[in-house]
């Protein structure tokens, strides 16, 4: 800035009295970068106007929540304006419109040519405003109007202005004239953004024929499907859906579907485990998705003829697997043994089962076998099976007879493989013997194993073999004896009987005493016995001895136990030795902040506050982030004790303790003769006897304040 002003010239010289002379000034232009005097920058300037004309804008709002600025949907959004009577005469009648304007952020007109005029916010709210001339006292006109605008926006940035004009022509006075520009603009930005719909689908119905029947669905099923979707922009009729699926040959299919609905028959390009997915999207463009893995099984039918009979065969099963099943003629059987039943039997139709694939109970829903065969419906029917020809017949499970339709017997074989699995091959024949409640479970327990787990709890596990195949009311029973010492042993079934559990078990864990032997047998019954002797009928059992252990026995002797710290200075390194460690296979040393929880609840640090060696060797290293988590800050107490293969842990043989409340240090041993006593340092017993004679100091000295007497003699009591 070029500033003019005075500046100190030469000094004058001597003066009349001989006084130094005051410099002279001289006027001139300075260049100075700041105002030395800025009182007097500005000024005010007054002024009136007799008659003064006014409307101006207040607010400018868009949206369903008015925002002044932010965020907005895309779509249709309502740009509102707010106008008022400004005038110097409350009943001067202006007639007015505001001029919005929207621009993105490419500098282009979003209204597309429209010129944006509007004078009334006629929306069919309770807010609504029809244009009205604007005034303070005026008859039927008000001192505020609202103008509304509708415009469709999409996702992007926007600069959104609103302007108003008063019109002269329509005013009283006619020519009026806005006096104050200043308040007829108002200017906002808006960010509108396109928010994604949501949708999910629904299996809603399985018919099969005229019926709607449960999962599974089926190959020839037809299966309705159900789209769900919802955006917070667009209406429902909006919204776009195109569905699609992934076939058994791997290819990704279109579906033609009545848009939220989809209804379609499946065939064998269906069959197994296939995705299905729902697209919807909006009116601008955004799209989401939702996926249902659709389980189409498969169903297998066949019919077979042997000597004597007809058959009829169908499942329905999971995996994807060329499944058959065939029958042919076998040599027919007589004399034959049938389970406990009395006498001997003669088979009238007898046939080999071919079976390609053997079902788990989770692989497969329903499965039926039907014979007709000439016999006479009224007697005692059944069908029998073994798998060898050296094996025993076992009946068949699940099977019903009756009068043919034309002549002879139906028999009917039908479950629905929630117990058990598919027929398996072998000889199948029929009998005029059915099963006379006397029959074993088919099948029995095998692969018995003990495992041993500390506190002398013993786990016990087993299986059945391959294609278990049990009927309603099998059971699987354990049975426990103790034996009455290492030599003696004991009878499981004259034992402790645990209570018969359904065949899916296969685990089950003893409660045991330590280094007591058990005797376990597990057998699959069904309550049955033997019609002649009257002994319990089984499946098969298998049975275990096993000891239990729950200790660390011998336990070891420790001795020498010391903590070095760590060359970085970053953790302690324990050291001992010991004796009888003939079942030690690892150490543990673990931590506590009290001495009497390393002591007396070992136990519960297992597993949070310990380390444990990979093998008998008679240290570790072990880090203050692993003791305290980062810095120490607290007493520290430590315990050493041994650990054998099955778990069990010893009681600490080693107690060592350290102050850390100022951070890591070497923790010292504590005299096991007096656990309340360290190797250095002092006792803590004497410590807590300190304390104590301090107390009494404190108590008698306070009684012999306030009980005392003066040097003079006299007695006073003192009061402090």
């Amino acid at each position: 800035m070029v500033e003019f002003g005075p500046t100190d010239g030469a000094s004058g010289g001597a003066g009349p009295g001989g006084e130094e002379e005051e410099p002279s000034m001289i006027m001139q232009e300075n260049v100075v970068d700041y105002d030395d005097r800025t009182g007097n920058n500005d000024g005010t300037l007054s002024g009136y106007f007799s008659i003064f004309h006014d409307i101006g804008v207040t607010s400018l709002t868009a949206g369903d929540n008015e925002a002044t600025e932010g965020t907005l949907n895309v779509g249709v959004t309502t740009l509102k304006a707010n106008v008022v009577f400004g005038g110097s005469a409350g009943d001067n009648e202006y007639d007015w419109a505001v001029t919005f304007s929207v621009t993105d952020e490419n500098g282009l007109d979003a209204l597309n040519g429209n010129p944006g005029i509007a004078d009334s916010c006629e929306d069919g709210s309770e807010d609504a405003y029809s244009h009205t001339l604007l005034s303070e006292s005026a008859p039927g006109s008000y001192p505020e109007g609202k103008a509304c605008l509708d415009v469709n926006l999409q996702s992007g940035r926007y600069t959104v202005t609103a302007t108003s004009s008063l019109l002269s022509a329509s005013s009283n006075p006619t020519d009026a004239t806005d006096m104050n520009g200043g308040n007829d603009v108002r200017a906002t930005f808006y960010e509108v953004i396109n928010d994604n719909p949501t949708v999910f689908i629904t299996l809603d119905e399985i018919a099969r024929g005229d019926e709607s029947v449960d999962a599974p669905v089926i190959v020839g099923d037809t299966i309705t499907m159900r789209a769900r979707g919802m955006d917070t922009e667009s209406t429902d009729e909006e919204l776009l859906y195109s569905w699609k699926r992934v076939t058994a040959a791997g290819d990704l299919e279109e579906m033609l579907c009545d848009l939220t609905i989809c209804t379609v028959e499946t065939d064998m390009s269906w069959a197994g485990e296939r995705m299905v997915t729902a697209t919807v999207t909006d009116g601008n463009g955004a799209s989401a998705s939702d996926s249902m893995l659709m389980s189409v099984w498969n169903s297998y039918s066949a019919d077979m003829s042997v000597t004597g009979a007809t058959m009829s065969y169908s499942i329905v099963y999971g995996p994807m697997v060329n499944y058959n099943v065939s029958a042919a003629d076998a040599d027919a059987f007589t004399a034959q043994q049938l389970g406990n039943n009395a006498g001997s039997y003669d088979s009238v139709v007898a046939f080999d089962l071919t079976v390609s694939n053997l079902m788990m109970p989770a692989d497969m829903g329903t499965e039926t076998l039907t014979i007709d065969f000439e016999g006479d419906a009224t007697n005692s029917w059944g069908l029998w099976y073994k798998r060898t020809t050296d094996s025993p017949w076992t009946s068949v499970n699940h099977v019903t007879s009756s009068a043919g339709a034309a002549s002879g017997t139906t028999m009917t074989f039908s479950h629905d493989g929630s117990m058990e699995g598919n027929l398996g091959g072998g000889i199948y024949a029929i009998f005029d013997a059915a099963t006379a409640g006397a029959q074993p479970p088919a099948t029995g327990v095998s692969g018995l194993t003990a495992t041993l787990a500390p506190d002398a709890r013993i786990d016990v596990a087993w299986g059945y073999g391959e294609n278990p195949q049990f009927a309603s009311g099998d059971t699987v029973n354990v049975y426990w004896c103790a034996w009455a010492d290492a030599d003696t042993s004991c009878d499981a079934m004259a034992g402790t009987a645990i209570a018969g559990q359904d065949p899916v078990t296969q685990a089950w864990q003893h409660n045991g005493v330590d280094a007591t032997k058990y005797t376990i047998l597990v057998q699959t019954q069904n309550g049955n016995t033997d019609t002649v002797t009257g002994a319990m009928l089984t499946g098969g059992l298998a049975e275990i001895t096993v000891t239990a252990d729950g200790s660390v026995t011998p336990a070891p002797t420790l001795s020498n136990a010391a903590a070095t710290m760590t060359s970085t200075n970053d953790g302690l390194t324990f050291t001992w030795d010991a004796t009888g460690t003939d079942d030690v296979s690892s150490w543990v040393v673990c931590w506590a902040g009290t001495q009497d929880i390393v002591n007396n609840e070992f136990d519960s640090l297992l597993g949070n506050s310990c380390a444990t060696t990979e093998d008998t060797t008679s240290s570790i290293t072990v880090t203050e982030q692993d003791m305290c988590g980062g810095t120490c800050s607290a007493d520290m107490y430590f315990g050493i004790a041994g650990k054998d293969s099955v778990g069990n842990v010893a009681d600490p043989g080693a107690d060592m303790y350290a102050d850390m409340k100022a951070g890591l240090d070497v923790p010292d041993n504590i005299d096991a003769t007096d656990p309340g006593t360290e190797d250095e340092g002092m006792p803590s017993t004497a410590i807590y006897a300190i304390i104590g004679l301090v107390v009494l100091a404190v108590i008698g000295g306070a009684f012999i304040l306030t009980r005392g007497a003066e040097a003079d003699g006299d007695d006073k009591e003192w009061d402090y």
